[in-house]
């Protein structure tokens, strides 16, 4: 972009020109559709020239970095769900029960599916390695999993003592005691 000044009308011009590497500004990479055109065969002018198109592009290290990416995922639902949960209190109520029960099947349902999850990311040659990402995405869920239990016993609803079981074992006292008070 240019900004001149025309003597003779006393106005300003502005002249907008593209950069002279191209329309990308320095230090933005490509995006996912614009690599899914180089693989499909389009080229385009990389910075020194030459085609991008006959430059080398290793769609293995693009898997194995999306597959880290959706193992690293766990960690936003996890932040998400103990704000719910902190919010929610740690009352017996419907909206606290939900959100628990939301804390406990969601990881549950996404470690079952994890291999379906990372299968995407497989390719036929056995290059990209999917087992640690998996490992990884597996043991945020279990975190989660973890948090979820954590508020059940919090709210009282874990059975934890040996009278939730058995019968003939007594009750431990409470720790709070309500009375009412006649005035």
């Amino acid at each position: 972009m240019a900004v001149r000044r025309d003597s003779a009308k006393g106005k300003w011009a502005v002249e907008v020109r593209p950069a002279a590497g191209g329309l990308r500004a320095p230090g933005v990479g490509y995006g996912d559709a614009y690599v899914r055109g180089l693989v499909e065969g389009h080229g385009a002018e990389g910075a020194d020239g030459s085609s991008v198109a006959s430059q080398p592009l290793d769609l293995a290290v693009i898997k194995e970095k999306q597959a880290w990416e959706m193992a690293q995922a766990p960690v936003k639902s996890i932040m998400m769900t103990s704000m719910m949960m902190f919010m929610s209190g740690s009352g017996v109520q419907v909206f606290s029960i939900m959100s628990t029960a939301q804390a406990i099947f969601n990881p549950v349902k996404a470690v079952m599916g994890a291999s379906s999850a990372f299968a995407k990311f497989k390719d036929s040659d056995g290059r990209v390695d999917t087992v640690p990402p998996m490992l990884l995405y597996i043991a945020l869920n279990c975190a989660g999993l973890c948090l979820g239990l954590w508020k059940l016993n919090s709210m009282g609803l874990l059975p934890t003592h040996a009278s939730d079981w058995i019968g003939l074992f007594d009750v431990p006292d409470s720790a709070e005691v309500s009375v009412q008070a006649v005035l």
